[in-house]
């Protein structure tokens, strides 16, 4: 497994200098530092964890680990085995979303509710409008406000959450 987290530190309770510095400078978040380490003790039973690369891990409402593209299958595991061992471990819904082109990552964010995705200017800059019908609302397994976070995040450009 792939992690911005060293194999030694994931091995370890103690961290590395370098590790450490991570977390202190807020690149690497406990959370994420948590779901590193708890995958990385799976890798020896389930072979794909070992070719997958987290990207990013932000928590909320629900966990939403993001992969770069092609790991989040290996991730999830067969059948969702490896997400139910997570959401298990963690007490709280796992999201595995792949840092794809903005519309395919937010459509995976939110399903089962479903959004169109535009690109907006405002101020001189560009943002994302996510439209989603009012009906659709319940559906979301996030909040306005965690999409938003998480979609300005890893693409770094604002977002807004509409209801229509």
């Amino acid at each position: 497994m792939h992690s911005k987290i060293c194999d030694a530190c994931l091995k370890s309770d103690i961290l590395c200098s370098a590790c450490q510095g991570k977390i202190e400078n807020g690149e690497v978040s406990k959370l994420e530092l948590d779901i590193a380490k708890f995958l990385f003790g799976l890798k020896g039973r389930i072979k794909s964890l070992e070719e997958a690369k987290i990207l990013k891990v932000l928590g909320g409402h629900a966990i939403v680990i993001i992969t770069e593209k092609g790991s989040a299958g290996k991730i999830v595991g067969k059948q969702g085995s490896v997400v139910k061992l997570l959401a298990r471990h963690f007490g709280k819904p796992i999201r595995v979303v792949e840092a794809d082109d903005v519309k395919n990552f937010i459509s995976s964010l939110i399903v089962p509710a479903s959004a169109a995705v535009n690109v907006a200017y405002a101020n001189g800059s560009e943002c994302y409008r996510i439209r989603v019908m009012k009906s659709q609302r319940s559906r979301l397994p996030l909040e306005p406000a965690e999409i938003r976070g998480v979609v300005g995040e890893i693409f770094g450009k604002p977002a807004d959450v509409l209801f229509e």
